[in-house]
């Protein structure tokens, strides 16, 4: 499972990543014959309506949440809202949304009640954005046993640091060593490919930490460990309608 996460410049404010790298990015996935998942912050559909429309049927829009905040800090009303209308804003573009994804991974204790009220089909929020051994738990890539299908990350090596593009571009160039030669799920940001003043309104040390190797440099470590890989990319969807019919 290829995955994008589709939000709001560093996942703060802005949309340079979805106008300017979007459709490079979507021209990248038809060269290598992926097909990926865009979990969207449907808080971007207003102002990005025209560039989502590109992304084509062959790929799946979900949710990525309704304004990009941590679902873990909200209230039940607040995590219904962003859970419900991100739904309903999505499905206005056209598109069939069955799966949702939290922001930073961060997810409520009843997080799979609430996704499963508002009618997705699938969870893709298993694991931690943070290397750790929590990452170990659904690295294999779905869970069918619970109640809901859940989708976790794969891991480098190290069977804790998420296989992501962050990460690869934090390492590197250790990175591309550490990526496996088959992970079941990796993942980007779209504004890991602008240069580094879009990041200006971060912390200085986060800024600093995020924005090592992004723009120009992130598309040639992106190419350099996608030439190593041997997966088939499929959507999320996919897989899980794949897992239950194996099951």
């Amino acid at each position: 499972m290829f995955t994008v996460d589709t939000e709001p410049d560093w996942g703060m404010a802005g949309h340079r990543g979805i106008k300017e790298v979007l459709p490079r990015l979507l021209e990248w996935c038809d060269r290598r014959g992926i097909v990926a998942t865009f979990f969207v912050t449907a808080g971007v559909v207003e102002e990005c309506r025209k560039e989502l429309f590109e992304i084509g049927p062959q790929h799946e829009i979900a949710s990525h949440g309704l304004t990009h905040r941590r679902l873990d800090r909200l209230s039940p009303d607040e995590l219904r809202k962003e859970l419900r209308q991100s739904k309903s804003l999505l499905e206005g573009l056209g598109r069939k949304v069955q799966g949702v994804r939290a922001p930073f991974f961060a997810t409520p204790p009843n997080w799979i009640e609430e996704a499963q009220a508002a009618g997705y089909a699938y969870d893709a929020s298993a694991g931690c954005a943070f290397p750790s051994l929590k990452n170990r738990r659904l690295q294999r890539g779905c869970d069918l046993s619970g109640p809901m299908p859940q989708l976790g990350v794969s891991t480098f090596l190290d069977g804790m640091t998420p296989c992501c593009l962050t990460y690869l571009r934090l390492y590197h160039p250790l990175g591309i060593r550490m990526i496996p030669r088959a992970p079941r799920m990796f993942y980007l940001h779209l504004h890991e490919f602008l240069p580094r003043e879009t990041a200006a309104d971060l912390s200085p040390w986060v800024r600093l930490l995020l924005t090592r190797n992004c723009g120009d440099r992130a598309w040639r470590i992106l190419d350099r460990a996608f030439n190593r890989l041997s997966n088939e990319w499929i959507t999320c969807s996919d897989f899980v309608q794949g897992m239950r019919t194996y099951v």
